[in-house]
């Protein structure tokens, strides 16, 4: 059950709002992670300043608002690994120091 009448709303929301959201409660995570609610995330990314792209068909809607949005951080200091995230080819590589 959505947690509220009109989930249009939500496309006044920018992708990372949803994506937080998503993580509030299991019925907003129903609601916002379906291939029915691509509606809500293509007018969420409109709120977004400045130009984006399209999302690439190989990802959700989901998967491109967290690539997009999400900051990660890596501390090399306190790991012993570096992380390198390889964006066009969408595949996480760690690369270990010798």
């Amino acid at each position: 059950m959505c947690p509220f009448s009109k989930p249009q709303i939500l496309g006044y929301l920018q992708p990372v709002d949803l994506l937080h959201l998503a993580r509030t409660a299991k019925s907003f995570r129903k609601l916002l992670m379906t291939p029915n609610s691509t509606f809500l995330w293509k007018k969420a990314r409109v709120n977004v300043p400045g130009d984006i792209p399209d999302c690439p068909w190989d990802l959700s809607e989901p998967q491109y608002a967290k690539l997009a949005f999400v900051k990660k951080h890596c501390d090399v200091q306190r790991y012993s690994h570096v992380l390198l995230t390889f964006y066009n080819a969408r595949l996480p590589y760690v690369v270990v120091p010798n």
